[in-house]
């Protein structure tokens, strides 16, 4: 399934790029934890926007099963990556537990066995009941 990016013109994705350029030069980078999460909105960003390109580019190759293995492959990297952008905007603006509450903690960590996973969900039910 296409991604709104890969219909947009040249201009939209230009805009929409300045956009999100311009809502990140807002936030705040007084100390090192806000300056490592702008850096990461970055580095995330950065990634996001190359992979999309490549997307776009591959959607000029003729057809053929490498074409569509490839734009599987590029549209969940984006996808993660702007789901990983979210959350650090979330967290900028509203705070980092705001961020764990909205996405929750156990899918920020990739890679949990399933036991893991309902471990740290006890954990965190205990840490909120306890506040």
């Amino acid at each position: 399934m296409a991604l709104p990016y890969e219909i947009m013109s040249v201009e939209e994705r230009s805009q929409e790029r300045a956009a999100r350029t311009r809502r990140r030069e807002t936030w705040p980078r007084d100390n090192r934890e806000q300056q490592l999460t702008y850096s990461m909105a970055i580095a995330f960003t950065t990634e996001r926007e190359h992979l999309e390109d490549a997307l776009v580019e591959l959607a000029n190759e003729a057809e053929g099963p490498f074409k569509a293995r490839q734009c599987t492959v590029l549209r969940q990297s984006i996808r993660r990556l702007s789901e990983q952008y979210k959350k650090v905007e979330v967290a900028v603006k509203y705070g980092w537990e705001t961020a764990e509450e909205v996405f929750g903690q156990e899918e920020a960590i990739e890679g949990l066995s399933e036991t893991q996973a309902k471990t740290l969900r006890n954990y965190l039910k205990r840490k909120r009941s306890d506040n």
